[in-house]
């Protein structure tokens, strides 16, 4: 449209002004005023990383003025008012001027800025009077793109996106405001003496002053409710020629038909309009006075670029430590620890854990239970800065959070007992149990360290299997069974004249013929599990030291194997790949003929147990002797026992049957397969234990111990069938549970 001329305009003193929200807002709903002053806090902290051009900046001068006497008070006052002439100013600032205001706490700052003017900031918390405290915000440096309506607009960001800052959306400012106005307005603050300092809040930037006000929103004259709205009064020293085009635009937006003019030109103006810009110029000056804008003979005491913020209205209880706690650092933690050069801080918060993300206090969007961080990585949050998103950089800082979590459990102990503690009493997929994955087992030491020293602090042990896994990864705790096992190898000093012993070589030795008898060893282990083991690296067999047998009241007694339902297992087929043969042809090679494999027996118990029970010939068969305190077997009785004839059928009885359970049990404890389907071989085995010395081995050992191959390999089949239906189980309740969180 062409430009509109306003014949008829008459001077005015409505105030420009933005509604904001109405009272009670649901967007308010998890803001407290820590947080709501962390926005504040990041305006001034954001605009100096992003004059430095760095990501990190903490170099607060900090001033604790609460003990301090008035003297020391007043003097610290005077200076900050010498410091930072534009910290007292607008409607609530200048009213701190008066001499029962003095600051309680300070944070400064003076950063040389290259190609600027210094950075100056400072932030106050103030006494205002005996019921009251203030908080006075100022810095000297504006973002080249930021105005007054960065402030006020809803959407507009006084923060500019930029990757050396930390807000990238503007709900912030209005948010935080917006909260603080209705904690004030329902504080119940008694009466006020006008000599006091008045609740409210006010904010300057450069010579335009925002004062916040609550107004009844109406409808024919019922109310309605309170709404928040901020009004302008713009004190900006300008030529009247300026001043005249602001005020015409001010009247097009008021006009309900004029629109929006795409040009003003001096014709547009109005002799009214005119005499009103002299008169405002001439009235800025008494105002600015009256803010602290100028001095009493007229000299400027701001700048353009300033913003200040003025909160009257905080309680006498409000102290500094949590006011500010929602920006780390502020007031250092306790307990803190950083690694050099990494982006993850860990630390403990007085109350509860507290996630920062680059020093500014983020509620929502990541889990933790004990510990505390402040990651210095990117992050995108929502627009009201309340949480974390789930986007690739949420996966980036899982993955930041795992490598810090190992370097710590390898270089700082003291913190690493913490996270243990930390894992052990939350198993949560996205906590530190989750989250960890070791690097390797190189720090298996410093892993075990640390969760023994946080298991005796926990006694609630229910949510750990994740701190499970963690263990095992990084080599801290294996298996027990495999603990057990690498125990036995380990132990010494060897028995070398262990009872029986040449005999338990001879017969391993002729299932594995490359295996030497110096590899066959007992060893000085006096636990119950495992009773033997087998290192497939250093080729080495280690029995543990046999007991006393309380059945047959002997150290000579092969119920130590026998009886142990949960010995553990050693697979013929894993020895002989580990000897270097492959079971067929092995097999085929080594019993392709008969051989005697001369044997001494070892008395293990009662003989009526290895009555034959079917018609194997045992016409030489006789009782042996139980001399006391001989080894595995003293009795040295020479006999050559038949081998079956593949026609004659085998006859068991009750005898029998407790024999092949008595072999089963040995079987799975030394053999690692259950020999009950073959028990005719194994038979004659006991049999010569008991005191035969000479086997011949037949064709039908030969046959049988093909069959045993083709069944391990069948065992091998149906053992990765299991395994990867464990898998597929597993990564199920992985799923289920990364949906439920």
């Amino acid at each position: 449209m062409g430009p509109v001329r306003l014949q008829d305009w008459k001077p005015v003193n409505i105030k420009p002004h933005w509604p904001w929200k109405a009272k009670g807002s649901e967007e308010l709903t998890d803001f407290d005023k820590a947080f709501a002053l962390k926005e504040y806090m990041q305006n001034v902290g954001g605009q100096l990383l992003k004059d430095l051009k760095v990501k990190e900046w903490s170099d607060w001068v900090r001033e604790d003025l609460r003990t301090k006497t008035r003297q020391e008070q007043v003097a610290r006052k005077n200076w900050l008012i010498q410091s930072y002439p534009g910290l007292l100013t607008g409607p609530h600032g200048v009213s701190l001027k008066d001499n029962h205001s003095l600051p309680l706490y300070i944070l400064s700052a003076h950063v040389p800025v290259p190609g600027k003017t210094d950075f100056k900031a400072a932030v106050v918390l103030w006494t205002a009077g005996s019921h009251l405290r203030a908080l006075s915000f100022f810095n000297n440096h504006l973002d080249q793109d930021a105005s007054f309506e960065s402030f006020v607009i809803d959407g507009e960001s006084t923060s500019k996106y930029d990757e050396f800052s930390v807000g990238e959306k503007g709900k912030g400012f209005i948010l935080a405001t917006q909260y603080l106005a209705e904690v004030i307005r329902d504080s119940n603050f008694g009466t006020i003496q006008p000599k006091y300092p008045q609740p409210g809040i006010s904010f300057r930037v450069g010579s335009q002053v925002g004062e916040l006000k609550w107004k009844q929103s109406r409808r024919k004259g019922v109310r309605v409710t309170d709404v928040l709205s901020v009004y302008l009064h713009d004190l900006t020293i300008r030529p009247v020629s300026e001043h005249v085009e602001i005020l015409y635009h001010r009247a097009i937006d008021r006009c309900p038909d004029g629109g929006v003019p795409d040009q003003y030109d001096v014709s547009m103006e109005t002799e009214n309009m005119r005499q009103k810009a002299v008169n405002d110029m001439n009235s800025f000056g008494k105002y600015r006075k009256q803010y602290g804008f100028d001095a009493s003979h007229g000299q400027p005491m701001i700048s353009g670029d300033e913003v200040c913020i003025t909160i009257v209205g905080m309680l006498p209880t409000d102290e500094p430590e949590e006011l500010f706690s929602a920006i780390f650092g502020i007031v250092p933690p306790v307990r803190h620890w950083r690694i050099p050069t990494k982006n993850v801080e860990f630390f403990f918060a007085p109350d509860k854990p507290r996630f920062y993300n680059r020093d500014q206090y983020i509620p929502y969007g990541v889990r933790l239970n004990e510990v505390s961080i402040n990651y210095h990585g990117k992050l995108t949050l929502s627009a009201d800065r309340l949480g974390v998103m789930h986007d690739a950089r949420l996966e980036t800082y899982h993955e930041d959070l795992s490598a810090n979590l190992d370097l710590v459990f390898r270089t700082l102990p003291k913190l690493a007992i913490e996270l243990a503690a930390d894992i052990l009493t939350d198993d949560h997929s996205h906590a530190f149990a989750g989250i960890l994955r070791p690097q390797d087992q190189s720090a298996a030491v410093q892993y075990r360290t640390a969760f023994d020293l946080a298991m005796r602090r926990v006694h609630n042990l229910d949510k750990i299997p994740k701190a499970f896994r963690i263990m095992r990864q990084s080599g801290a705790y294996l298996p027990i069974k495999e603990h057990a096992r690498r125990n036995l190898l380990l132990s010494s000093p060897t028995i070398t004249n262990a009872p029986g012993l040449d005999k338990i070589r001879l017969i391993l030795q002729a299932a594995l013929p490359a295996l030497t008898a110096d590899k066959i060893t007992v060893r000085q282990y006096d636990k119950p599990y495992p009773i033997g083991a087998w290192d497939p690296k250093r080729k080495l067999f280690a029995f543990a030291r046999p007991s006393k047998c309380d059945e047959h009241n002997s150290t000579e007694s092969l119920s130590f194997a026998t009886n142990q339902p949960r010995a553990p297992s050693i697979p013929l087929r894993k020895l002989w790949l580990t000897q270097g043969r492959a079971p067929r042809k092995s097999l085929s090679s080594t019993f392709a003929s008969n051989c005697y494999l001369p044997l001494v027996s070892r008395i293990t118990t009662d003989l009526s147990a290895f009555t034959p029970s079917s018609n194997l010939s045992c016409r030489h068969y006789r009782r042996p002797t139980f001399p006391g305190g001989s080894g595995f077997g003293s009795t040295n009785i020479r006999r050559t026992l038949p081998a079956p004839i593949p026609s004659q059928l085998l006859m068991r009885d009750d005898g029998a049957a407790l024999n092949r359970t008595v072999l089963a049990q040995f079987g799975k404890s030394v053999l690692g397969f259950d020999p009950v389907e073959k028990y005719e071989e194994i038979y004659t085995l006991c049999t010569i234990v008991s005191g035969i010395e000479t086997l011949p081995i037949t064709p039908i050992l030969e046959r049988d111990k093909r069959h045993l191959q083709d069944e391990m390999e069948e065992m091998d089949e149906v053992t990765e069938q299991l395994e990867r239906k464990r898998k597929a189980r597993v990564s199920k309740r992985v799923r289920f549970d990364e949906s439920q969180s």
